[in-house]
């Protein structure tokens, strides 16, 4: 079905691939739950905090009971302005309508190019080493980097992490049942995280290879 949306769409998607290609592109990322929490109970107690001229034996039949509950959870977001390089779709370029770069365009946008990427999928038993590792991951990303020439102007995470707490007291009125009163605090901490070069977080300008530099001089992004 994807194959046959391909090609019913070929002119569509070959488009709008050249009209981004060469562009920087801003991106976010969805935010992805990397942790949460149960509800605690992190206190509880017995009594008032009242006006001493207040009597309590007027209002209450007996002693209040207070809880405090406690629940975190973490979740990671991004933005990033990217942009990846292909000559096929280079439109400026005189061989832009030659019949190798029409085929180079086919082959790209209806996935028949071979690549790292997909020589690893089609090996057997590579899905059972990704499950444990990210070696796919890794390969997917050199791929990127080399072969669609791939490359961040600015790249940031941003990890969010949201407490919140929920104080519950349940109060034995003379008149009436009793009613329990909920108030909730919300305690939340980011910390951002900057991309080290145009290339991810794990490479930093140092590590880059001359080919590395040179894409990303190509690209106009600089150290600075």
């Amino acid at each position: 079905m994807d194959f046959d949306y391909v090609i019913q769409n070929y002119s569509k998607l070959a488009a709008s691939r050249k009209d981004r290609n060469d562009k920087w592109i801003r991106r976010k990322f969805t935010p992805h739950i990397i942790g949460s929490s149960e509800p605690r109970k992190i206190d509880e107690g017995i009594g008032y905090k009242l006006d001493p001229f207040l009597n309590p034996a007027d209002w209450f039949l007996g002693d209040a009971r207070w809880e405090l509950w406690e629940q975190t959870q973490s979740y990671l977001t991004g933005v990033g302005s990217f942009k990846f390089y292909l000559s096929e779709f280079d439109a400026k370029l005189p061989e832009f309508d030659s019949r190798w770069n029409q085929m180079r365009r086919v082959l790209d946008i209806s996935g028949l190019r071979i690549s790292p990427h997909h020589i690893w999928q089609a090996t057997p038993w590579t899905w059972a080493i990704d499950w444990v590792t990210n070696v796919g991951d890794h390969i997917r990303h050199v791929q990127d980097t080399y072969l669609d020439n791939i490359a961040c102007k600015y790249c940031y995470l941003m990890l969010h992490q949201t407490k919140t707490r929920t104080f519950k007291c349940t109060i034995p009125w003379t008149f009436g049942s009793p009613q329990t009163f909920e108030f909730v605090q919300i305690l939340e901490s980011k910390q951002r995280e900057a991309a080290s070069s145009p290339y991810g977080f794990s490479l930093s300008w140092s590590d880059l290879t001359p080919t590395q530099i040179a894409i990303a001089g190509a690209l106009g992004i600089t150290r600075m």
